[in-house]
């Protein structure tokens, strides 16, 4: 070991106190990502110079701080170096305008899975895991495979989700609740959406934009809720 180098364990132990959620895993996968490259041992264990565990902080602040896909993050490091200043309203101002333009990257018709895989940075695997757990849908078309705009943009979120060691396996209760959600609205709502009169169907319609929000403002509220509890203890 070389002096003012640390191991992961010991890297993860000083990185936590301002990223709780921060894990070998988590670092593994930075790396494999190309957002970090770390000298090792001959045996190959990783070892950490302040510099490293500088950018792996400044990595996990935009995580944090302002939501950024990993791909973004990865842009704004190329030319970083340790202690670098930066006007935080210059800096804000430059991440909102990026973020901004990853929202509108997306699709406003179906996009070929090969074209979608190379805009959200995603390998074949990773698609194959959201369709076995059920939480993808691939279409066929005469071009061949393809996402829609909401499959797009489910990979989008998944891209960002696995930069915290989020796997598809774990996010099938996300699914199990989706499932649910819409069998309680189809139940309340089914047979207006199918009534002879165009006039209640119309108006069912807008009822079930109405009781979906209802919905969405609830589980907000429960998982603000969640977050209270788990400050407090």
């Amino acid at each position: 070991k070389k002096a003012g180098r640390c191991g992961i364990g010991e890297a993860v132990k000083r990185l936590r106190p301002k990223n709780p959620s921060i894990s070998i895993s988590k670092i593994r996968y930075l790396e494999d990502e190309g957002l970090l490259s770390v000298a090792r041992t001959k045996g190959g264990y990783r070892q950490f110079s302040e510099n490293d565990l500088a950018r792996l902080e400044e990595i996990l602040r935009l995580q944090r701080d302002y939501f950024l896909p990993l791909q973004v993050i990865k842009k704004k490091m190329v030319d970083w170096t340790p202690n670098q200043e930066k006007d935080p309203d210059r800096l804000k101002g430059e991440l909102s305008k990026d973020a901004a333009n990853a929202g509108q990257e997306a699709p406003v018709q179906p996009i070929e899975l090969e074209e979608a895989l190379k805009r959200v940075g995603l390998k074949m695997d990773d698609v194959k895991s959201l369709a076995n757990y059920s939480l993808l849908n691939i279409d066929e078309t005469v071009d061949g495979k393809a996402l829609s705009p909401v499959n797009y943009q489910i990979i989008k979120v998944y891209r960002a989700l696995k930069g915290f060691g989020i796997e598809a396996r774990h996010l099938r209760i996300y699914e199990n609740f989706s499932n649910k959600e819409i069998n309680l609205v189809r139940q309340i709502l089914a047979p207006h959406l199918r009534h002879n009169s165009k006039k209640k169907r119309e108006q069912s319609k807008k009822e079930l934009n109405k009781l979906v929000g209802l919905t969405d403002k609830l589980q907000q509220l429960l998982r603000e809720r969640a977050i209270e509890q788990l400050k407090l203890n």
